[in-house]
């Protein structure tokens, strides 16, 4: 068992001009909780998935582990107090975090809503997670799978997939490392569209 407290974990969340009014709800929302955070800008980009691709780089590149990352459409899920007083028991092995989940998952390099496949872990509040769309709410634990998401948003800044999102890797690949997710997300993603999928618990299959 792992406990990691809020205090010691660097915070940074990632916006950009195209949406100021995300800019200053995510602002307030860290006041609340009484959290300085790294604001990270990846631009106004076409497709704007290389801005969201950029802001990821630019905070993994400057923050030193563990580091929680935020999207700016990021919003709580429940009622928490200062993040300073908050701990969290985790696997030792905890290669990264996941605070914010959904209900999407990647199987056989395709997106399926109810594809996230998760287990069950002697804690109750964490599953370990293998193919899960998300990434409003991410705490990194270890350089190695700080390295492999790296390189992968430095692949995708350079030659984006048409077809696909900057998490399709991430998630396809996720079974390859100890990651693991909260069973009741902390952070929900409010963007018009993914609120209700990643509002819902995970479920384990396995």
């Amino acid at each position: 068992m792992r406990r990691i407290n809020f205090k010691d974990v660097e915070v940074a969340y990632l916006t950009s001009t195209k949406f100021p009014e995300r800019d200053k709800d995510t602002k307030e929302m860290l006041d609340k909780l009484g959290v300085e955070a790294h604001r990270f800008d990846g631009g106004v980009t076409d497709p704007y998935t290389i801005g969201v691709a950029t802001g990821h780089l630019q905070a993994l590149s400057s923050l030193s582990m563990p580091c929680l990352l935020l999207e700016d459409d990021a919003r709580l899920a429940v009622k928490m107090p200062e993040f300073s007083s908050v701990t969290m028991e985790i696997p030792d092995n905890a290669q990264a975090l996941y605070l914010g989940t959904s209900q999407f998952g990647r199987i056989e390099n395709k997106t399926a809503l109810g594809g996230v496949i998760c287990s069950r872990t002697q804690y109750n509040w964490v599953h370990r997670v293998y193919n899960m769309l998300s990434m409003h709410a991410v705490i990194y634990l270890c350089d190695e799978y700080k390295k492999h998401i790296t390189t992968h948003l430095e692949a995708f800044i350079k030659n984006p997939p048409p077809d696909n999102g900057v998490d399709d890797f991430i998630a396809d690949t996720m079974h390859r490392f100890q990651v693991y997710a909260v069973s009741r997300p902390l952070f929900f993603q409010q963007d018009g569209h993914s609120d209700q999928v990643t509002l819902a618990p995970l479920m384990p299959k396995i």
